[in-house]
């Protein structure tokens, strides 16, 4: 049984500063880095692999399609920026580079991230996407003092996530891979950023910022850091959970619309493959009465087990709604992954104009829902896959009442 192993809290991470962060230059200065990026909470030491380039005052910082900078070399305590983001430079494009190195992680970020953005750059709707950095391998820890006086430290690590303004622009951030993984026999010979979906994930939670207007300082995880004890679930959460369900089906529409993206991928190949009709537990990728009443009820913490999904988690009940959302589409008579995307940024943008001027409190998670609906066609297939809410929609409407 694999143990839950997502270590803190998202909201901890912080710009190192109020405007943007720029390292495109370095003012004829020599940059001053260290080659080892070592933590005994991490998978094994990264590392620079070419010192003198990252250290070269004439060489550039990183970039690629839609990437104005890479970032390396951050370090966070406790809310507090120790050692701040240094540009990362990468002097020979051709080079194959370890895939432990800075530089190795970055390129093959940088690979990803712009097949996302290939995609998305072929669909009719597409808008002036706005650059963002990418920041990878950062150091991000907390402390805590229990009543006992024992000190626990929690680290970030085993992710990745996208934060909509971080040093004064959007950011793809890359988390480290941990020693607790590896003895765990987590994501064997793979690391999260070397798996196509995942920062096709994250991309997609660029699209959804700009498609709906709705912009936030969040940190938007692939997966929960933790679940943390709470009365019930936020307004903002259901909007959340929308945005993990949007993120999902972008990313399963890049790479074609596919099933098995994810295999191999421990913790997401069946809870999140669009294509699964039911989570790695057997339960249905159906938003019911039930799932509906336990995402809403008390937080209880986070589950023992990285496999089992937890349906107070915005990720489990954003992979309810990407199944059944894709299940719309079809119903919808559309086919191909390109038609799906451009539909999805659709829904987006009916979001944007349902949400504009209103409190998070007024868009309920049934009204979220329903802007993807265009067609009576779509009324069987949602009173499947979102019966809970079908039946109160204008277009598939049998009964009165307001239910959230």
């Amino acid at each position: 049984m694999r143990s839950w192993f997502l270590l803190t809290s998202a909201a901890m991470l912080s710009a190192s500063c109020g405007g943007k962060a720029s390292h495109k230059g370095d003012s004829g200065r020599r940059v001053e880095v260290t080659q080892l990026v070592p933590n005994e909470a991490f998978a094994e030491e990264y590392f620079i692999e070419d010192l003198s380039c990252m250290q070269s005052p004439s060489a550039a910082v990183h970039t690629g399609l839609g990437i104005d900078q890479s970032l390396f070399g951050f370090q966070q305590q406790d809310g507090k920026v120790v050692v701040p983001a240094n540009g990362l430079k990468i002097c020979d494009a051709t080079r194959a580079y370890p895939r432990a190195s800075v530089e190795g992680a970055a390129k093959i970020s940088q690979k990803h991230l712009s097949t996302a953005r290939q995609f998305y750059d072929r669909l009719p709707s597409k808008t002036a996407l706005p650059d963002a950095a990418l920041m990878v391998l950062p150091t991000v820890e907390k402390t805590a003092t229990a009543d006992d006086g024992t000190v626990t430290r929690t680290v970030l690590v085993d992710n990745l996530a996208y934060a909509p303004s971080f040093g004064g622009e959007p950011m793809f951030i890359v988390f480290p891979k941990s020693r607790r993984a590896v003895k765990q026999g987590l994501w064997t010979d793979v690391n999260l950023w070397e798996v196509p979906w995942g920062l096709a994930h994250e991309f997609g939670h660029h699209v959804f910022r700009q498609h709906t207007g709705r912009t936030g300082l969040e940190l938007v995880p692939i997966q929960s850091f933790e679940l943390t004890a709470a009365a019930g679930p936020t307004p903002d959460d259901y909007w959340t959970a929308v945005n993990e369900g949007f993120a999902d089906l972008f990313a399963f529409y890049t790479h074609g619309a596919k099933k098995g993206q994810l295999r191999g991928v421990d913790c997401f190949e069946t809870n999140r493959d669009v294509t699964e009709p039911r989570f790695v537990t057997g339960d249905m990728k159906i938003l019911d009465a039930t799932v509906a009443a336990k995402f809403a009820a008390p937080r209880s913490g986070a589950p023992a087990n990285c496999d089992k999904p937890s349906f107070q988690d915005v990720h489990t009940l954003g992979a309810v709604i990407a199944h059944g959302m894709d299940q719309l589409f079809t119903a919808n008579g559309l086919v191909d992954p390109q038609a799906k995307a451009e539909a999805l940024l659709g829904w987006a943008e009916r979001l944007g104009t349902l949400a504009e001027g209103r409190p998070a409190s007024a868009v309920t998670l049934a009204s979220m829902l329903e802007q993807a609906l265009t067609d009576g066609r779509q009324c069987a297939t949602a009173r499947t896959y979102f019966p809970v809410y079908a039946g109160t929609w204008s277009l598939c409407s049998t009964r009165a009442g307001t239910v959230r």
